[in-house]
């Protein structure tokens, strides 16, 4: 699907990939807090935001099931999943990705996942 603002335009590079692996800057990691992260998603949720599918149907708006979050340890979920329900938003963590990953509409994410491997953050 497409990303669409409020006023149904498209969003200039809508997926967020945030890699911490080695990052020690205090300015870099303030950006990518679970508050901030929750507080993003939440703002798409609260100004409406729109996903279009399907060229033949109408968008729709965005829903919290609509996000994925990637981390790499359990550990790392639970201060999101605190901060995204302060926010009523609703979160769920899955151990095993690959399972997770395997319908249609996750092959992109899976792609990414396993090309992910390979990156390193040079902040």
């Amino acid at each position: 699907g497409e990303l669409l603002n409020p006023n149904g335009t498209p969003v200039e590079d809508p997926l967020k990939v945030v890699l911490l692996h080695g990052v020690t800057s205090k300015t870099a990691l303030a950006n990518v807090t679970p508050a901030s992260c929750a507080k993003h998603i939440a703002q798409l949720l609260h100004d409406k935001y729109l996903i279009k599918e399907k060229e033949d149907k109408a968008p729709r708006l965005v829903k919290p099931s609509d996000f994925a979050i990637l981390v790499t340890r359990k550990k790392y979920f639970a201060p999101l999943q605190r901060e995204l329900n302060k926010l009523n938003i609703p979160a769920q963590y899955f151990d095993d990705i690959k399972s997770k990953l395997t319908a249609p509409h996750s092959k992109k994410i899976n792609k990414w996942y396993n090309s992910c491997k390979r990156w390193s953050y040079d902040g």
